[in-house]
Formats: structure tokens, sequence, C-alpha cells
């Protein structure tokens, strides 16, 4: 299934290249050695690389956002409901709730998971998806840092 093998290459560039969010597009050649090397498909490197770039670029265009959240609720739409189960659902909306992710936060991991999937998305992967969001994204280091304190206490990972 594409959906694991790519998300396995991720979370390998997340645990490996963790120190000061790595620039790709310098490390790129080096990263594709490591991940075949690993033992990781090139298909499966390409669109893991391709996943992160867009992360990165939508990450960069967040600069100016501030941290939001608009009262309501949001409603997943029909597609995101194939591929997003309640228990995605409320994750998301509970990580809402403690402040970990504001509007523009959580759109960019359900835009994220859905590049991603190929079947449902697991809970394990959308947590996975989350901490990489957070991680990218200016201004959100509080919020990156009580995920990883919140996915240690809860064995969510």
């Amino acid at each position: 299934m594409v959906y694991n093998n790519v998300m396995e290459v991720l979370m390998f560039i997340f645990d490996h290249y963790d120190e000061g969010k790595p620039n790709l597009t310098a490390k790129q050649p080096e990263i594709e050695d490591v991940l075949e090397h690993a033992g990781f498909d090139d298909g499966d490197i390409n669109r893991a690389l391709i996943w992160l770039d867009d992360l990165v670029l939508l990450c960069d265009d967040a600069d100016d956002v501030p941290l939001t959240h608009v009262p309501g609720v949001r409603v997943a739409s029909p597609e995101e409901q194939q591929f997003l189960s309640l228990e995605c659902q409320s994750f998301l909306i509970q990580l809402e709730q403690l402040g970990i992710l504001d509007d523009y936060s959580r759109e960019l991991v359900i835009d994220r998971a859905m590049a991603l999937a190929n079947g449902a998305v697991s809970l394990d992967s959308l947590n996975w998806v989350v901490q990489m969001v957070l991680y990218n994204l200016p201004g959100r280091e509080y919020a990156y840092a009580c995920m990883d304190g919140l996915t240690s206490e809860t064995h969510w990972h």
C-alpha cells in the first residue's frame, strides 16, 4: 500500500533529520542516498520528498497567519470522511480544544493527510502528520512541544 510506504519514508526523514528543519533542496541527493541505502523504494522516496516539499511551501506561506480559532464546528467533507475515521476526526477536535491546533494548522493537517491517503488514514499516521505540520509551521513551536508531550503521555505514536 503506497500510503504506508511513503509514510515510513517521511517518518524516517523526520526521525533522522530533526536538526533544525533541514533544507531538503540542498540535502536532497544526500537524503535520497541515505533512504535508498535504508531500503526504501525510489518511487516512495520521490513521493515523500514531493509531499515534504509541498508541506514546506505551505508552511512558508503561513508566516503572516496568526494563531486563530473561529467559533463554530468544522464538518468534514464527504471525501474527508472517507479517509478520516470518526476516531481521527475526534482526535483533531481534541487537539483544537487543547489549543495545539488552530484553524490554519488543522486545515494543513487535513490537507497533508489527504495528500498521503490511498485508503483510510490511521490515527497513528495522523499523529505523525500533525507533528510534521507543527514542526514545520512558523510560530507553532509551543504547540509542537505540547503535541510531543501529549504523544508520549498518551502513547498515540
